[in-house]
């Protein structure tokens, strides 16, 4: 007994007698895989964050909307994906970033703003237009954003 607290006195376990107070028990099962529907959320959510990441290191606006565009067709596994800017006095969306296109397709190609085209709906609507082609014996994805110039 320790004569201060009155209470008895423990000794020091050796190095063999030392053992963890909580083992993990091994089961033999192994951890369930995450749904692929939070596997491809998680995805999305780190290809928003390395965006984020660019625009905090002061990327230029048009690094932004490229970057955007290859992160969007990534995150959704689209073939095609483009940034379209509205011009209201021409009435058209101009393709300003684009990520599967030809030459010649990205800065110079417009297409009209009414709610018809996949990019005047986004436009209109504030939603991705998303389009399938299935002509071939892999299906085909591609989207269109749309925003109106500052």
């Amino acid at each position: 007994m320790s004569a201060a607290t009155g209470s008895p006195k423990l000794s020091e376990p050796s190095e063999k007698d030392r053992t963890p107070i909580v083992e993990r028990k091994r089961s033999g099962v192994e951890p369930s895989p995450l749904s692929p529907a939070l596997e491809r959320r998680i995805r999305q959510q780190k290809l928003l964050a390395e965006l984020g990441v660019t625009a905090l290191q002061g990327a230029s606006f048009n690094q932004l909307l490229d970057d955007a565009a290859r992160l969007t067709a990534d995150g959704i596994e689209a073939e095609f994906c483009k940034v379209l800017e509205h011009i209201p006095t021409e009435k058209c969306l101009l393709v300003r970033a684009g990520v599967g296109w030809e030459p010649g397709v990205v800065g110079v190609a417009t297409i009209g703003d009414d709610i018809a085209s996949p990019g005047g709906f986004a436009l209109r609507t504030g939603q991705l237009s998303l389009r399938t082609k299935s002509d071939s014996e892999r299906p085909s994805y591609w989207c269109s954003m749309a925003f109106a110039a500052p």
